[in-house]
């Protein structure tokens, strides 16, 4: 295993399916090429599939109307009505995902088993890029996508692969197993409904606590198929605050604690201008450590100088306020016309320390949290009515906070 690099393992794969990145325009084409007229339904179609660009107060408003605005499953049904419509949406989209997910594969393929389960397999392209890469391995590599499944079984037959087994099934629908390997690449979002700004403005404990919830039953399900002393090697869409610590107390209460530190891969999706940062992990089953161990696991390359609030990262920021605050002494919140929350500022008295107090400034892109003497209070509660408004004159609805 690993005698190859991994550009000879899958540059041959891309190059049999004619994967390399595409734009709008190409895919558009591509479509029209092999699909006539009809291809560009097709494009229209996809688009009104994909989340890609869309605004927050524009998903926002799909939560409303749906449960589920981007139903993945149907997402990738639509995607792999064939071999050649499965190939194109995997270029056009996948293409700096699959080059860099693979590279991470190949750099960590020491936690790679025997027998190895990949949950979310998609098309198969990335399993073909296992099979490959440990061809003594046996891999079971299941998705819920029936047509996602069906184009994989084509490109396991074309690159006459012999180890490894596609099923079409809900990973939780699997029958009881233990396995050295489980893969989870992007699973974990699409496994769990979209939940964006309103999180933010949350105390820390809430945030963590909502975060868990939505996590539970995903990672609850894939915990128990990781064999004692195997590995869980995940590549998820979680930022590395409160979502990440959230993820690994539930993989923790799994029996899996990080082996490695978290890492970041970088790929960029679909026509998006600037890659995303995806957390990557690599968890070994073994003896469940207590809360406190997984938080400064977390916490230690993340929180910034606990004495200096100037430099807190905006986790540190709710962390902090919600250990020192006493009493909520005044503060507004700040809503768009559609009625989301998209700022707040407030002061705080502070526990043990009468002489002081603290001032929250948050908006949808930065936190931040002040210490000042209580001489200062009336100055600072000054600038809240100023803030307050400019933000009404902005058209924002103003709520004022109360203890």
């Amino acid at each position: 295993m690993g005698k190859k690099n991994k550009g000879a393992i899958m540059g041959p794969i891309l190059a049999e399916f004619g994967i390399k990145k595409i734009d709008d325009r190409q895919l558009l084409a591509g479509l029209e090429k092999k699909f006539g007229s009809e291809g560009r339904r097709i494009y229209q179609q996809f688009d009104e599939f994909s989340p890609a660009g869309i605004t927050e107060e524009e998903l926002e408003q799909r939560l409303k109307a749906k449960d589920d605005p981007f139903n993945q499953t149907e997402l990738y049904d639509f995607e792999n009505t064939s071999l050649e419509a499965g190939m194109l949406f995997t270029a056009y989209a996948d293409a700096d995902v699959i080059s860099s997910f693979s590279q991470w594969l190949y750099n960590n393929q020491s936690f790679l088993g025997k027998n190895i389960l990949e949950v979310g397999c998609g098309n198969g392209i990335l399993t073909a890029f296992l099979a490959r890469l440990c061809p003594q391995a046996h891999i079971t590599a299941v998705d819920r996508s029936a047509n996602s499944i069906a184009v994989a079984q084509q490109v396991k037959a074309r690159l006459k692969l012999e180890n490894v087994d596609f099923l079409a099934c809900d990973v939780k629908d699997l029958p009881a197993a233990a396995y050295d390997t489980v893969i989870s690449l992007r699973t974990l979002h699409e496994n769990t409904r979209p939940l964006w700004t309103p999180f933010r403005f949350l105390p820390f404990s809430q945030q963590l606590e909502l975060f868990r919830t939505l996590y539970h039953a995903h990672i609850s399900c894939l915990c128990p198929f990781v064999a004692e002393g195997g590995h869980l090697l995940a590549i998820e869409r979680v930022t590395p605050g409160i979502p990440l610590l959230a993820c690994l107390q539930e993989m923790n209460d799994g029996g899996l604690f990080p082996a490695s530190p978290v890492g970041e891969v970088h790929a960029r999706e679909t026509n998006l201008m600037e890659p995303t940062a995806f957390a990557s992990l690599v968890l070994t089953k073994s003896e469940t450590r207590s809360a406190e161990n997984v938080f400064c696991f977390w916490s230690g390359p993340l929180f910034g100088d606990p004495e200096d609030p100037r430099f807190w990262p905006e986790e540190q920021v709710d962390y902090e306020l919600e250990k020192m605050q006493e009493t909520l002494l005044a503060g507004y919140a700040s809503y768009t016309p559609e009625g989301m929350q998209c700022a707040q500022s407030s002061i705080h008295s502070i526990k043990n320390d009468p002489g002081h107090f603290l001032l929250l400034q948050a908006n949808l892109e930065t936190k931040r949290l002040g210490y000042f003497s209580n001489s200062r209070q009336s100055e600072v509660l000054s600038l809240l009515e100023h803030q307050k408004l400019r933000d009404r004159q902005s058209g924002c609805q103003i709520r004022d906070l109360h203890s």
